[in-house]
Parts: structure tokens; C-alpha cells; sequence
């Protein structure tokens, strides 16, 4: 929070606590049920550093935006899908999802200004089925990004080192590559099973079959576009190896590549996400990056 204050999300109480910089429990809102401000499932979430936390609760078609400095809190109405996304630009939530009932599938994209209580749509894309590499930059379950401008960044979760950034105003691409990529890595056999066995659970539930488990690890692990629009990639690094980034610049210049020890770096995997957390304050940043 821009206060220095941290929230903690609890899912086994289905509440969201709001700190203070030195640990005081400010408040607790949320709660399991189906009244006002109250979640019955937590799939996403979005923390704000003004003070909004977002919750997407897909057993109620909603998402719960709460103001933990005022304990206010907001409604949203979604249409489930899968891959719900929702990520803050300023003072506004967006949402992207691939609704379940959709055929053929498609892509929206819209947000919640909290200025205004408007909800406004960015973007409904037919999703093209059987498009082959370069024939579309979106896909149902393709990592997406926001910058400042609303302009979408958006990966596959594949070999290919390639993030597109899609202009919101005139719906041109540009393409992030870098040729100095590292070598792919392998599936250990132990990932392989696991793999194999969610791939398994998941075709039992929609009564289908899946895709053979790949090879290799996908190239990209994960992106996010800093306050600067500097898109940052993290790439897949063989395990025991420091976290990796690429970093470009707003027009696209790959401007270094970026490595950390692990102490500079908190994780927090959870069933739905996973967070990355960056020390900032570190020296070599500003040299990499200004690519000296």
C-alpha cells in the first residue's frame, strides 16, 4: 500500500485483514457467505496500492472490490469463463476472462473505473480455434498484462519467446523478442507425472481429452509492465538458479538482462497465482537497466 501498509488474505476465513506498516490489525472485511461485502469461493485477486482489493468470487458471478482505509466496499456482476484475470491500472480494475458459454470462444476485456462506478469494454475478440503460430497474438489461456495506456501484452504458455503488446487505440502489435534466450529446459520426469495427473483430473471434469505433456518447460514464466511501462520477462531458469528478466523499454528496446539472489525476492504460490515480489533498492538494477 502507498501508506506502507500490507493486507493478508486469508482463504480459509474467506476475509481480507489490512495492517498497518508495524502489524496492527486496522480491519477485517469479507467473510464466507452470500451477503453484502461476503465470498462464498476466491479465485483471483487484485491489490491496489491505493487501498482496493479485488476479489473475484465465481460462485456468486461477481467480483467484491473493498477499500481497506474506508471499509467500503463494491460489486461488480462478470460472466464466468475461464482464465479470469483481473489486474489495477491506477484506479481502475480490469477484468479479461474467455466466458464458458461462448461459442466460438472469445476474449473480454473491460474494466471498473472506481472514479465513476462505470464499467467499460476494452476489447471482445473471437478466438480463432485451429490459428497457428503469428495468425493470432490472443489465446484462452495466454498470460495478459496492462500498462498505463490500457494496451494489452499478452504471451503464450509455450516454447516461444515472443510477448505481443496490442495498442488499444489502433489494434497494432508489437512483438518483444530477444534472440538471446537460453536454452530450453526439460521436464523433469517427476514434473512430467504431475502434470500428467492435473491434465487428467481437468479432462475428467470437462469429459475431454488432453494434449500429450510437453517436453519442455514453457520460455516465459511469467511478465508484468512496472510503473515505467518496462516490460519485465521472467524467464524458466534450471532449478537452483537465480530468477531471470528481460527488460525492454516502453517502444520495445531490450534494454539488459536482469538477475537475483534469492533474498531479494519473496514468492507466494497459491491454487490460483502466483506473486513475485522485487527488492527495488538494489544497485544493479539501475545499472542494467540504463545498460551500463
Amino acid at each position: 500500500m502507498n501508506d506502507s501498509g500490507f493486507v493478508v488474505l486469508d482463504r480459509s476465513l474467506y476475509s481480507v485483514s489490512y495492517f498497518s506498516q508495524s502489524g496492527d490489525l486496522l480491519t477485517t472485511l469479507g467473510g464466507r457467505g452470500r451477503g453484502p461485502g461476503e465470498i462464498m469461493s476466491i479465485d483471483r485477486v487484485a491489490i491496489s496500492p491505493l487501498g482496493y482489493v479485488a476479489v473475484s468470487d465465481l460462485n456468486q458471478f461477481r467480483v467484491i472490490i473493498y477499500n481497506v482505509h474506508t471499509g467500503e466496499y463494491t460489486s461488480v456482476r462478470i460472466t464466468n469463463g475461464w482464465n479470469t484475470g483481473l489486474e489495477w491500472v491506477a484506479d481502475k480494475l480490469v477484468i479479461s476472462n474467455s466466458p464458458f458459454h461462448d461459442l466460438p470462444q472469445k476474449l473480454y476485456i473491460r474494466y471498473y473505473d472506481m472514479s465513476n462506478a462505470q464499467k467499460v469494454d476494452l476489447a471482445r475478440i473471437e478466438l480463432l480455434p485451429e490459428a497457428g503460430p503469428g495468425e493470432q497474438v490472443e489465446c484462452q489461456f495466454c498470460l495478459i498484462r496492462f500498462d498505463s495506456s490500457m494496451n494489452h501484452y499478452m504471451t503464450r504458455l509455450d516454447t516461444t519467446y515472443a510477448v505481443c503488446r496490442v495498442e488499444r487505440e489502433s489494434g497494432s502489435v508489437k512483438v518483444y523478442i530477444y534472440e538471446g534466450a537460453p536454452p530450453l529446459i526439460r521436464y523433469t520426469e517427476e514434473e512430467r507425472e504431475t502434470i500428467e495427473a492435473q491434465r487428467n483430473r481437468f479432462a475428467g471434469l470437462v469429459s475431454g481429452e488432453m494434449s500429450p505433456v510437453p517436453d519442455y518447460r514453457p520460455r516465459v514464466m511469467s511478465f508484468s509492465v512496472d510503473g515505467k511501462d518496462r516490460l519485465w520477462v521472467e524467464l524458466n531458469v534450471e532449478k537452483g538458479d537465480y530468477p531471470l528478466f528481460d527488460v525492454y523499454s516502453r517502444v520495445g528496446e531490450f534494454l539488459g538482462s536482469v538477475t537475483f539472489a534469492e533474498q531479494n525476492i519473496i514468492r507466494k504460490h497459491s491454487k490460483s497465482q502466483s506473486i513475485l515480489v522485487i527488492d527495488f533498492n538494489i544497485s544493479m538494477i539501475t545499472v542494467t537497466v540504463q545498460g551500463n
